[in-house]
């Protein structure tokens, strides 16, 4: 994973262009090397575009965080364009995700069993 290629994607997803969001990009940087399975290939691309997505849906987070929903006239909440905005960058972070997964860890267990029918006792 390059710094300047994260940094350059997140500023493609986000439309940010200031250095103010870096430890955002950072951040998520470090959170994407925790998620990789041992032996993954760091230096491939799909990991860039992977940690630039988790940024800007950090970076997103902290949008909402800051505004508050906006109220009609008759009192009802209304969604802002944050709201809108988060839904797309967590959309765009689980597309990556699914692109890179045969790099990650699994994040989701199934836990099955079977049994044959004459198996099961009717007590």
């Amino acid at each position: 994973m390059d710094i300047e290629s994260v940094l350059w994607i997140f500023m493609l997803f986000s439309g940010e262009e200031s250095s103010e969001y870096e430890p955002i990009v950072e951040m998520s940087m470090v959170e994407i090397e925790k998620m990789l399975l041992p032996d993954a290939d760091t230096e491939d691309v799909r990991l860039n575009y992977l940690c630039a997505a988790l940024a800007n849906y950090r970076y997103h987070q902290v949008m909402c965080s800051r505004e508050h929903s906006a109220v009609t006239f008759a009192g009802k909440m209304r969604k802002s364009e944050n709201d809108i905005s988060i839904s797309y960058a967590e959309k765009l972070f689980r597309d990556y995700m699914k692109m890179c997964g045969d790099l990650l860890k699994p994040v989701d267990f199934v836990f099955l069993s079977f049994s044959k029918g004459d198996d099961v006792s009717n007590a």
